[in-house]
């Protein structure tokens, strides 16, 4: 995580973290001095509990009275901005970070438009982090252009480049971390850091590693998240995690940057995003980069400059694109120049804030 996630208080503002009851939020909240409400929402389709969570949070706006809501996520922008538009606060903000009704079909699809036409509907402003996003939406009708708002050339919060960068103190962890691992100093790494959930396309990354591991014998892969419930992996695949011993499953870490800084080659296999925080991360932390041509991924990496594309649901793309990696160092070392500079060229966290704050002060005044 960040060492600054919320902008806010720089620019003058008291605010309250609302979610789910998450030991890592908290630890936030007590980090950036500020309030943590637990609200109960659950990010399966639960309309009671739902409907519960509104009142809620209707309850808790009646007492405190914000001027602001900001929603980050399909469900919360439910919950939120229907509490938001009950109570009639003033300023009503939701961020698109991704659309899971992508990936789905049928009748549950449907449900999922009709929830994200509602939340547009009760929004002021709607703002997508990924620019080709924000084009779906307006023209599968389900949003008015004039409530859309991108915010500099994407993302959702930007990215701080003090905090994303290399450091002999981080190299100090890397060092350690190899010494853990068992993890010689002429191997290469791939990693992935995310959640580990068959969306993120974690099971065609672990098929290729067993692929690739046939032809390159000094090749280890690090896995970086929490294992997802809502949808997992199969138990095949995390047997073979949890029997390989080239494979390292290291669960959720707070402070991902050693991970970052110990990678040769971060493959990012993701089905669907909104605007991936993680690819900026990478990114900033000079890593060769490989991620699927999907909407947000594919507004970060530009094929052949700063990265390598690939189709999604792939082993076979992710065998060769890895293969080209390893095969040509001179192309790693460029995308590791050309990574950074992406995003010190338009994703600066400080600029973002700044767009975000004059978005608030906009709002407000109408």
């Amino acid at each position: 995580m960040e060492k600054s996630v919320f902008g806010a208080k720089k620019y003058g503002y008291e605010y309250t973290l609302i979610c789910y009851p998450d030991e890592h939020v908290k630890k936030q909240a007590i980090k950036e001095a500020t309030t943590f409400y637990p609200l109960l929402i659950s990010r399966k389709f639960s309309p009671i509990s739902d409907i519960m969570q509104v009142v809620h949070l209707c309850r808790y706006i009646q007492s405190n009275k914000p001027d602001i809501i900001h929603t980050h996520s399909p469900k919360a922008g439910l919950v939120g901005m229907l509490a938001g538009w009950v109570m009639r606060i003033k300023c009503r903000i939701h961020t698109v970070a991704g659309l899971p009704l992508v990936e789905k079909q049928g009748i549950y699809k449907y449900i999922l438009i009709s929830v994200e036409r509602l939340v547009y509907a009760c929004s002021h402003v709607v703002v997508f982090n990924s620019p080709r996003q924000a084009q779906y939406v307006i023209e599968n009708g389900w949003i008015s252009p004039k409530k859309v708002k991108i915010i500099g050339k994407g993302s959702s919060n930007g990215i701080d480049l003090s905090y994303f960068q290399k450091t002999q103190a981080i190299q100090t962890e890397v060092n350690k971390l190899r010494n853990e691992l068992a993890i010689q100093k002429d191997d290469l790494i791939l990693s992935f850091v995310g959640r580990i959930a068959l969306p993120k396309g974690i099971e065609e990354l672990v098929n290729a590693f067993l692929l690739l591991e046939n032809e390159y014998n000094n090749l280890n892969l690090i896995l970086v998240g929490s294992a997802d419930n809502v949808d997992p992996i199969s138990h095949e695949i995390w047997n073979i995690i949890n029997t390989n011993s080239r494979i390292h499953w290291l669960g959720y870490k707070e402070d991902v940057r050693p991970y970052f800084q110990i990678t040769d080659i971060f493959v990012f296999p993701s089905y669907r995003e909104g605007f991936p925080q993680i690819i900026m991360q990478a990114a900033a932390m000079e890593c060769p980069i490989i991620a699927t041509d999907i909407n947000g991924a594919n507004e970060i990496i530009e094929n052949g400059k700063n990265g390598l594309l690939i189709s999604p649901k792939s082993t076979t793309e992710i065998v060769a694109a890895v293969k080209k990696l390893i095969e040509e160092p001179d192309l790693r070392n460029t995308f590791s120049r050309q990574s950074r500079n992406a995003m010190i060229n338009g994703f600066d966290q400080e600029k973002f804030w700044q767009g975000l704050d004059d978005l608030y002060k906009e709002t407000l005044n109408r």
